[in-house]
């Protein structure tokens, strides 16, 4: 609800679909101008290029959006079953189902207090996970869990007015806006018409937060990321591979995001006015 929430406060001129039909536009004036460069006799395979890329990129998300779709299916039943279980316990919780193993399946269903311990011991384990902030690459051995940072450990200082932070080019334009870190979806604080959105990384469920905002600065990212696609669609400057951006930049500083070139300056400190 928080994310639609945060849709609400998009003028008509965000509206997705002005958005697509204007980037529709754009599309067809560019499509005739490369054809028009193209000798004659080889437009006809410009022509199948362009359908089969058009048919691959439709069909990648189509595949994306099934998957997730029966994951969620498969979701829902987990949680009901998990429910039923609860309740023939004293103090059975029903996400208790997600701390036992497929072959110990059989055995929690016949007796589900029997797990209690376990269940408790696997939660707690899972909770100190919670808190930590896992290496995002490894190379063949992960590092001892003990030297992982904690989540809440104080983040280290932020840049400068003035400063450049370079990223990967995702989609061109250049726009100024003031920047709104994000780390869930789930909870985007006020962002809305005239921020930039700045991300760790995105995936289907950050979707709606990228209607209101200007433009995306994500940390994580390549060429045909979720943020990348997205924002092509709504014509957002986008930049991703923007190591640290989320906590390097300060929150509410005004930055100027240029896609094309993949920089993301900051022009001012942030806004007292705004919290």
């Amino acid at each position: 609800l928080a994310i639609i929430e945060r849709m609400r406060h998009a003028g008509d001129d965000h509206d997705p679909n002005i958005r697509a039909a204007a980037r529709g536009a754009e599309r067809e004036v560019a499509t005739s101008d490369v054809r028009r460069r193209i000798r004659s006799g080889d437009r006809w395979l410009f022509d199948r290029a362009l359908r089969c890329a058009v048919l691959n990129t439709r069909g990648r998300e189509r595949c994306k959006t099934l998957l997730v779709g029966a994951i969620h299916d498969g979701r829902l039943r987990m949680r009901e079953l998990g429910r039923r279980l609860a309740v023939r316990t004293d103090d059975g919780r029903p996400d208790d189902l997600w701390y036992v193993t497929l072959d110990e399946f059989a055995d929690y269903r016949r007796d589900p207090g029997a797990f209690a311990r376990v269940v408790a011991e696997r939660r707690a384990v899972r909770d100190r996970l919670l808190e930590l902030e896992p290496p995002f690459t490894f190379d063949g051995v992960l590092s001892p869990v003990d030297t992982w940072r904690r989540r809440d450990a104080p983040a280290g200082p932020t840049v400068a007015v003035g400063s450049v932070l370079t990223g990967l080019a995702g989609c061109p334009g250049v726009v100024r806006g003031r920047a709104r870190i994000v780390l869930d979806p789930s909870d985007p604080g006020d962002l809305g018409p005239g921020d930039v959105l700045v991300a760790p990384l995105t995936d289907p469920s950050w979707t709606p937060l990228f209607v209101p905002v200007e433009a995306v600065v994500v940390d994580v990212g390549g060429q045909m990321s979720h943020a990348v696609i997205v924002s092509r669609e709504l014509g957002l400057p986008c930049i991703v591979a923007v190591t640290g951006a989320t906590t390097s930049i300060p929150d509410g500083a005004l930055v100027e995001v240029d896609g094309a070139a993949g920089t993301v300056t900051v022009v001012e400190g942030p806004d007292p006015t705004r919290s």
